[in-house]
């Protein structure tokens, strides 16, 4: 069977001194999920930008600040259980983050994970890692079009069986920049939601991180 291709909204209203071109934008995301994340988790999507979204679309809402104080961005779903996210431009750019990172970082993991509730267990620490692609390589984007993306990890990082790779093909790698050398490495400017002993919490990379500045709504145990 086809797999159904999501139509994903764009969805720019108010969201403040964006810091790059509207119009650079969208090429370059539909480049990010064409080129770099379709092809590894195998999540094609087709982007449109607009200010009335379709009913059935998913949605990426760029806003100026952000309506939770932990967070530059956010993907959960609607109660209807359409995947939506939220990417906030001038609370991003306060953190130090380059708004488009946080962009393509929220898109990968809604497409990664549209229900905000996968995780992978953890025979030998005893806990899930939750499917947050871009979290244990956060910090570290590549450029696309001109923008700074997301870098996110393979199902290798989460040990996840994959069929063989090309030669010389970046699925050898963990993540897409090659940047960990193992499963469920966490880079330095990284984190990783964990839940252990009924309740979420977070491994860093590195003890003088703070709160993570993204999240998913996970939908396992308390929220």
């Amino acid at each position: 069977m086809r797999q159904r291709i999501p139509t994903v909204a764009i969805v720019y209203r108010r969201a403040g001194r964006l810091g790059f071109k509207w119009d650079d934008l969208l090429p370059a995301l539909q480049e990010y999920v064409d080129r770099h994340l379709a092809p590894v988790w195998q999540c094609p999507a087709r982007l449109i930008a607009t200010k009335r979204p379709p009913r059935s679309a998913w949605q990426l809402e760029l806003l100026p600040t952000s309506d939770d104080a932990a967070a530059d961005g956010y993907h959960d779903r609607t109660a209807a259980g359409l995947p939506y996210s939220r990417s906030f431009i001038e609370t991003s750019r306060a953190d130090g983050t380059l708004p488009t990172e946080v962009i393509s970082h929220e898109l990968a993991e809604m497409l990664a994970d549209p229900s905000a509730s996968e995780c992978v267990w953890h025979e030998k620490r005893n806990l899930f890692f939750a499917k947050e692609i871009c979290d244990p390589v956060q910090g570290t984007p590549f450029d696309v079009a001109g923008l700074a993306m997301a870098n996110f990890v393979h199902p290798r990082w989460f040990g996840l069986a994959c069929p063989p790779p090309p030669p010389r093909s970046r699925l050898l790698f963990v993540d897409q920049l090659g940047e960990c050398s193992r499963p469920f490495q966490i880079l330095r400017t990284g984190y990783m939601p964990v839940f252990q002993r009924g309740r979420w919490t977070s491994i860093f990379g590195s003890r003088h991180l703070g709160k993570p500045s993204l999240r998913a709504a996970r939908r396992m145990g308390a929220r």
